[in-house]
């Protein structure tokens, strides 16, 4: 069950008057506009989970795909050429 706790209102705050005038821009229902609230909460839950596991986790450095340079891997074994 999804709860929203007291420290989870400080992420809404600063979105919430957005949302509020773009569901009364594009005329939302309820049901729409409670969608895009949660919406909003789950992603900054995901959000803040990962920055806390990758902290949790160490790391030297962050890299993404396009940094990652597999040439310069000494632990990687060769591979096969076909």
């Amino acid at each position: 069950m999804l709860s929203i706790g007291f420290e989870s209102v400080g992420l809404i705050i600063p979105v919430w008057s957005d949302l509020v005038r773009e569901a009364e821009a594009k005329g939302w229902t309820y049901h729409e506009f409670i969608h895009e609230v949660l919406s909003y909460e789950m992603r900054c839950r995901e959000r803040k989970t990962s920055e806390k596991l990758m902290k949790w986790a160490e790391f030297p450095e962050v890299l993404t795909f396009e940094q990652f340079r597999l040439e310069e891997q000494t632990a990687i074994g060769e591979i096969d050429q076909l």
